[in-house]
């Protein structure tokens, strides 16, 4: 069955926002069990002392059912991430904080956007925005996305990539054409396996295979980091 409703204030047992408080923001979206927009005020909630979420309070700010709380329980046994539980696993995921210290390691830094949560039947998909700030642009601009549902953490270069990456081509509502090239985040991938060939030459005592890596991987990364310029 999908998420159960109850309307009215949340009850004892979810009395805590996660363990590092998540701002309520603005949705337009189907709540489970419709098929019409609605535009809501939303709000996830866990259990007091408990990472997982498994609850999420919406107030309709439509017209006609304005200020109505409504509070969605997913079903009973579900263990879905929490927001904190989340960015805990894009932080730690290898990929993706390989590819963040390679592009702060150039003079970029990168700023992780809010997080933001949409449900979806009986769990939930997560979706973060990333931003690049270049040494000679003060303007931080949007060049990625993760997304996270269930076990998957997909970045990619716009929602409707990684949306398609998780739920394959079919799930986007519109075409996505294969590029001819490569993106920079395959350039970056091809840096960071340079540098990981590079530490075992290095290991191995192979300084000359060892320094052509580097350059290697340093190509790649400047390559990258023009791509995202553009």
């Amino acid at each position: 069955s999908s998420t159960t409703p109850r309307v009215g204030t949340l009850r004892g047992e979810f009395t805590e926002i996660g363990f590092k408080p998540m701002l309520p923001y603005y949705l337009l979206m189907s709540l489970p069990g419709e098929t019409d927009l609605s535009y809501l005020i939303f709000q996830p909630f866990n259990p007091e002392n408990r990472p997982n979420m498994q609850s999420f309070l919406v107030a309709d700010a439509d017209p006609e059912n304005y200020g109505q709380l409504i509070d969605f329980r997913l079903p009973k046994g579900e263990f879905v991430d929490g927001p904190s539980q989340v960015a805990t696993r894009i932080n730690q995921d290898p990929d993706i904080s390989q590819i963040f210290t390679l592009l702060d390691q150039q003079g970029s830094s990168v700023i992780k956007g809010n997080l933001f949560v949409v449900p979806i039947d009986q769990s939930v998909l997560y979706y973060q925005p990333i931003y690049l700030q270049g040494e000679q642009n003060p303007l931080p601009e949007f060049k990625f996305v993760v997304v996270v549902f269930q076990d998957k953490i997909i970045m990619e270069e716009s929602l409707t990539d990684a949306i398609a990456s998780i739920f394959g081509e079919g799930a986007v509502s519109e075409s996505i054409e294969e590029s001819e090239g490569e993106s920079a985040l395959d350039i970056l991938a091809k840096a960071t396996e340079a540098f990981e060939s590079a530490q075992k030459e290095l290991q191995n005592g192979n300084l000359g295979r060892y320094q052509t890596l580097i350059d290697q991987a340093q190509q790649y990364v400047d390559l990258a980091i023009e791509m995202l310029n553009k």
